[in-house]
Order: structure tokens, then sequence, then C-alpha cells
């Protein structure tokens, strides 16, 4: 029977969510929970120094994402193709944001700094996150990704539940449908069990309001009720005085629009032909049923795609079949044609890759290496920071880098690399090998974070100490780490093989020098061999020859 093992310390924060994991899958674990005190003897002999592990069989794994990422798919909390396991990759690092601001935070000394910081996550960090997933749980049914429960969902709750004692706030107080999500992961068999069981520790979720909490549902019931009564009334109304009013939004194109334009005047139907611009599209376009046109409002019923909508009006102007034979034959040529359309649509326009970040290279170049890798051409966009707060507002959780390919829109660095890797050649063969991957970029995106703790510290004493405390002990710890790793897996950082992670590491560690003043690559030899090797490879030689001289 397989064996396993978490060690965590007495806390739940990155520990709870793989706790959770194990508890839905009905696994049972040893959860050794390390006392503080013996962490210091113990931190050089754990994998990169950190916290959660899980030993599977005796198998050691680290970094809890990744590990809740290979659980996933034995537990069936994984996506079923790799467009739905981006939607939870992106929401899983864009709620990561969060978690290294709350971090940060924590592993702060200075006691009015400290404050400061914790006022300014409760003030500002909270609302911009929190704002945005009510948003994303309300568009996908009370769900983080793709409509369904998926391991986001344990990652994000596990977390929360430790916010009341580590910065003094209750998420579910003030954000109804996180609540809800929180409830619906509380109340999975044995999750619940475990809840009700677990330790009481020095990082707790605080119990909510609950009367006051009823007394707003209740308020928000009736006021709906109340409208939807009044909302039929007027609709009864207005549709005894009124003919049907149709308008038709799509561009200035015929194309997929003419098919509907032509049986509303084959109908006799008046109709409000609207063409919509390419600068307003991009503004319409979340306000459209799934972002695309064209849609026929009818009687302010908004109804979408071309051919559902031709066949609904077919009934009406006597141009559908007479049984189900014969629409079935009706259906069967247009969608022939619409296989021929498809085609000629994919040969006339090929998806074209947009990537927006500042003009540093920093975590955007791991995505300018991929891409250049897969030879696809793109538009480098570079904004200057003083346009940032401009930008900010308009970005997905406000964070740079995204990447556009055709009209889709991708953010998170990591979760970005993942998407493009397997089509790229560069995603493991396996679940094992993506562990493998997951683990050592987890690791890097950790010495990344103690980097961008250094760039974000404002006090001059401050910043030369953690300058001094990344120059002398950090980089030493983490890069002798890595050329053990390099060494291991035959020059290569998982697997034995070239892989997403190694665009990801060299890509970023190419600003260390201008962050730092460190070349990595001077004093580390294995690590300079691998950056010579990224560096040749096909499309990437190219860019590196071409790319922007960059202070960082």
């Amino acid at each position: 029977m397989t064996k396993y093992k978490l060690v965590y310390f007495n806390i739940r924060v990155l520990g709870e969510p793989i706790r959770y994991m194990l508890y839905y899958m009905n696994k049972e674990f040893e959860d050794y929970r390390m006392p503080r005190e013996d962490w210091v003897q113990l931190k050089e002999k754990v994998p990169f120094g950190k916290l959660p592990l899980l030993e599977i069989d005796g198998k050691v794994f680290h970094q809890s994402t990744a590990i809740l990422r290979y659980l996933a798919i034995e537990a069936g909390l994984a996506g079923n193709n790799a467009c739905e396991n981006f939607q939870i990759d992106m929401i899983v690092a864009a709620f990561g944001d969060f978690v290294a601001e709350v971090s940060r935070f924590f592993k702060m000394e200075n006691p009015t700094d400290k404050e400061n910081l914790r006022l300014s996550i409760i003030k500002n960090s909270v609302p911009f996150y929190m704002t945005r997933l009510e948003n994303v749980l309300k568009k996908n049914g009370g769900y983080l990704a793709n409509g369904k429960l998926s391991w986001a969902e344990f990652y994000i709750v596990g977390y929360c539940t430790s916010l009341p004692g580590l910065i003094g706030i209750d998420l579910t107080e003030k954000y109804p449908f996180f609540k809800e999500l929180t409830d619906r992961i509380h109340s999975l068999p044995r999750i619940k069990e475990w809840v009700k069981r677990r330790p009481n520790t020095p990082i707790n979720n605080s119990k909510s309001q609950k009367l006051p909490d009823l007394m707003r549902r209740c308020m928000n019931v009736e006021t709906s009720e109340k409208i939807r009564i009044i909302n039929n009334i007027m609709e009864g109304f207005i549709n005894k005085i009124k003919m049907s009013q149709y308008k038709l939004s799509y561009f200035n194109v015929k194309a997929l629009g003419e098919p509907i334009r032509y049986i509303l005047s084959y109908m006799g139907k008046e109709f409000e032909d609207c063409r919509v611009t390419p600068e307003e599209w991009s503004q319409l376009k979340e306000k459209t049923p799934f972002g695309k046109l064209p849609t026929l409002e009818v009687d302010n019923k908004i109804l979408y795609q071309s051919t559902a909508i031709l066949r609904y009006l077919a009934v009406e102007a006597g141009l559908a079949g007479n049984n189900t034979d014969e629409n079935l034959e009706i259906d069967m040529v247009v969608g022939a044609f619409g296989d021929l359309a498809t085609g000629l649509l994919n040969y006339q326009k090929m998806p074209e890759y947009k990537l927006t970040y500042f003009n540093v290279r920093a975590i955007g170049e791991p995505i300018r290496l991929i891409l250049s890798y897969m030879g696809k051409e793109f538009t480098d966009i570079r904004i200057a920071y003083e346009d940032w707060l401009q930008y900010k507002g308009k970005t997905p959780f406000g964070k740079l880098p995204f990447l556009e390919i055709g009209d889709k829109v991708l953010y998170q660095s990591t979760a970005i690399l993942k998407y493009l890797a397997p089509q790229a050649g560069l995603a493991g063969n396996n679940a094992e090998e993506n562990l493998e991957i997951d683990m050592i970029v987890g690791v890097y995106g950790d010495l990344i974070s103690e980097i961008s703790r250094y760039v974000h510290t404002q006090n001059a004493s401050d910043k030369e100490k953690l300058k001094e405390t990344l120059i002398n002990e950090t980089i030493p710890f983490y890069m002798s780490k890595f050329e053990t790793v390099l060494k291991k897996n035959g020059g290569y950082l998982a697997n034995g093989k070239l892989s997403w992670a190694e665009l990801y590491v060299i890509g970023h560690s190419s600003s260390v020098p201008g962050f730092l003043g460190v070349d990595l690559t001077k004093k580390y030899p294995l690590w300079k061999e691998l950056t010579d090797k990224v560096h040749s490879l096909p499309g990437i030689k190219e860019w590196v020859k071409k790319r922007p001289d960059t202070p960082y």
C-alpha cells in the first residue's frame, strides 16, 4: 500500500491545500508537523530548504503547487485538456502573486514597515485580487476555472483559512461568492470531517458572523424577487404595445453577418444593422456571450452563433424543413459548408502573438525565448514604467506579462510557458516528468520572490542588507543546489533533457547582473554550460543577437 507523509510546520498556509487533497482522495497519510526549533537543523537536508514536502513511498516531492498538480490527476481534479489545465494554472498563479505579498509581510522584521505593509495588503491588495476572483467565480458558476471543481479551489480555499491569523482578515465575511466556494469545499466528503477535527493552530480561520450574512442574503433574495416580478409585468405590458425589434451586431464585413441580413430582409423585418469597429470591439467583447459576433437582439433577448440564429429565424420565414429528415438534410449541407468556411478562415488568418511587458528581461524573457524557439513571429510590446498606471487596470489581475494569441489573452508567466510547452515539445511525457519540471520551476520561483522582495524594498538601509544576504547567502544556497541538479541530470534541470524549465530560469537569470551586479555564469560552471546551450538553440540564438540592450 502506498505510504504518504506530509512534512510541514504546525500551521495551515501552504500545507493545508495538500491536506485537503489527500483527504479528498481518501489517502491515509502521516501529517508530520515540524517544530520550529528543529527546522534550523533540518533545513539543509531538504530539497532547496523549503517546506512543505510530500513523501510517497520514500520518494520526496517538493513545491506545494507542483505537488497539488501531480495529485490532481489521480484525484480527478486536473483539466481534461491543455486549455482546461491552462485555465487552472492561470488562476493559481494569479493567486500565487497575492500569496507572495503576504509572504513578504510575514518575513519582514522591522515592526513599523511590517504593519504598514499589512495595512496596505488589507486596503489595496485584498480588494484588488478578491474583486477579480469574485468576477471569476460568478462567470464560472461558482468555480475558479472551467465551471467545475479542480485543484485550484483546494489551493486557494486551503491557504485562505490562514489569513485571519496571518493578517487579521476573513475573506468570507466580505466576498459572498468566495464564502459560497469555501462552504462548498468544506462540505465535500472527508474534507468536511477533516475541517471538524483538524488541529487548532496558531494561524487559524476565524468564525464568520452568521446572522449579518443571513440577513444580507434574505434582503438580496427579497429585492431580486421584487425586481423579477416588476420586470415580468413590464415585459408583458410592453410586448402588447410594440412590435418586435431586431438589432444585428457584427463587423463592417459580410462573412457570418451577411446570411442573417439576407434572412431578415427576406422576412421583411426592419432591423438595426450595427457595425462594430475594431476599436469598439475590445470594449464590447466582454459584454457579448462567449466574446463572439454576430449577435442578434430580438426584443432585447440576445441570440448568438450565426447558424443557430438562422435556424431559429428560418421557422418563421418558412425556410426550415417540414420534418426531422428535411432539417437533417439542411444541417448537413450547412455543416459541410461550415467546414469549408473554417478552412478558409484558418488559411486567411494565422494566430497573431503579442507579448506585453516592460522594457526589461526578467519574467518576460522566458516567453520571448520560447516563442523564438517555436519560430513564432510576435509583437514585442514594451511598456514604459511611467505609463504602467494607465495600463494596470486594463490587465488581468493587474500584472505583466500577458500574451495575446489572436483574440485570446493569456496571463501569468509560468502558466503561459506551461501552455506553450507542449506545442514546443518542451513539456514532460507523463505526470512524473511534468512534476520534475514543476518542482524545479517552483524552486527558481522562490529565488525570484527573494530578488523581487529586494527590488521592491524602499528603505535604503534595509535594501542594502537584503542585497548582501542575497549575494552572500541566498544565491549561493540555491545555485549550489542547481549545480548538483545539473550534474545529476546530465546538464539539464529535469528528466535529463531540455524542457521549458531551462528557458524559464535562463531567461530570467539574464536579468540578475542588472538587479544585483552578479553574473551567475562566472561562478557556476554547469550553469554557464546550460546558459550557452540554451542561447545556441535555433531561434533563440537569433533572438539573443538582436534583442534590445536593457538595464536588466
